[in-house]
């Protein structure tokens, strides 16, 4: 009975060993260059042109989240080439939402808050990363300009070391005028 119990006793102090083992080498691993952040696959450009909007922010598709409340995603562009991704907030709540992020300090140093975005004719690409737990894999969207106030995003292309994916899709991002936009100043996209 002794040696059964001094046994158990052992094969806990060897779990917790293993345990702590790999907590220390998943939350090092950016510490000892294991994680490497994706490059934003998109270039930011100078736009000028005339078929999107940017004196204000586009809204995408309603979608749900964990508690049931119904929020839009939302996308500020820029003339110098920056997208900021500022989160999501219910259709009620858009503007209030965007203006309390106007100064840009919030955003500023969430590099999952920004990429670039580039139009060819009528396709919108737009680049940027995605939090996880030891890297930022990059993400592109692409998709069809409606007109200067709608355009629809087709296909989320995900890079992340070897584990890319691709996924069609099909939503929608409405126009809404807005001044009061959050500065594009960050330290991800130069």
């Amino acid at each position: 009975m002794n040696s059964c119990l001094s046994m158990k006793r052992y094969i806990h102090v060897i779990v917790g060993i293993i345990c702590m083992a790999t907590l220390t080498t998943l939350s090092g691993c950016r510490r000892w260059g294991m994680c490497k952040d994706e490059t934003l696959p998109v270039t930011k450009q100078t736009y000028s042109g005339n078929q999107l909007r940017l004196d204000g922010f586009y809204y995408g598709d309603p979608g749900t989240d964990y508690k049931g409340v119904t929020r839009y995603n939302i996308f500020v562009l820029y003339a110098n080439g920056v997208v900021c991704f500022p989160g999501c907030t219910e259709l009620s709540n858009l503007e209030p939402y965007v203006s309390s992020l106007a100064d840009g300090v919030a955003l500023r140093s969430s590099k999952s808050c920004w990429g670039a975005f580039q139009i060819q004719d009528t396709t919108l690409s737009i680049g940027g990363w995605q939090p996880s737990n030891c890297s930022y894999p990059s993400v592109c969207y692409s998709g069809t300009i409606v007109n200067d106030t709608t355009f629809i995003l087709t296909k989320t292309e995900t890079r992340s070391g070897d584990m890319n994916g691709t996924k069609e899709t099909n939503i929608t991002y409405n126009f809404r005028h807005f001044t009061a936009k959050p500065d594009s100043t960050n330290d991800y996209v130069q």
